[in-house]
């Protein structure tokens, strides 16, 4: 939620830049960074910008909507009638938010080519996007992108590991 971050490599150091919603968050990034990128060093240019209590409640808001992830059939990037009731909810307060911005991120387990995984995921990604648009919410709010295969979020070697790992999971961001 409010985040957006570039991490810039240059001769002289890593820059980072980006808008972090608290000065606690930032600095637990830059450490992070440091620790990460060490010795080279960091030269710090984020930018606090604190959400508001509006934003951030409808942020929470979809983020129980939608849970962890909603997810799909095997082989397919169809909504299900149950994704769909939760879209239009998100739908809803995407309306009524119009600074809010979202990112679809499209998931597939790995069963199949890891070339098919990919083109499925973004699928996947784009259906959801497609939902969101059909519904009312601009396009230029939205983003979609796909994972293939490459982040699972539990075990594929059973049923269901790999339906959880048959998702996409919504990234909702305020804008500044």
């Amino acid at each position: 939620e409010g985040r957006r971050l570039d991490l810039i490599v240059t001769a002289e150091g890593v820059y980072l830049r980006g808008i972090v919603p608290s000065e606690a968050e930032g600095e637990s990034i830059f450490d992070s960074v440091v620790a990460l990128v060490s010795p080279t060093p960091v030269i710090n240019e984020l930018t606090i910008v604190e959400a508001d209590p509006g934003t951030t409640a409808a942020v929470a808001s979809i983020n129980e909507i939608i849970g962890t992830s909603l997810t799909f059939e095997s082989g397919s990037s169809e909504i299900t009638p149950d994704a769909a009731e939760r879209l239009d909810e998100v739908a809803a307060i995407l309306i009524d938010r119009p600074e809010l911005r979202g990112v679809v991120e499209g998931h597939t387990d790995d069963v199949g080519s890891a070339a098919d995984n990919l083109a499925l995921s973004e699928a996947r990604a784009r259906s959801v996007v497609n939902y969101l648009i059909e519904a009312g919410v601009e396009s230029g709010r939205l983003t979609s992108i796909g994972f293939g295969e490459s982040r699972p979020i539990a075990t594929n070697s059973t049923a269901e590991g790999q339906m959880a790992n048959r998702r996409i999971e919504f990234q909702v961001e305020g804008s500044v």
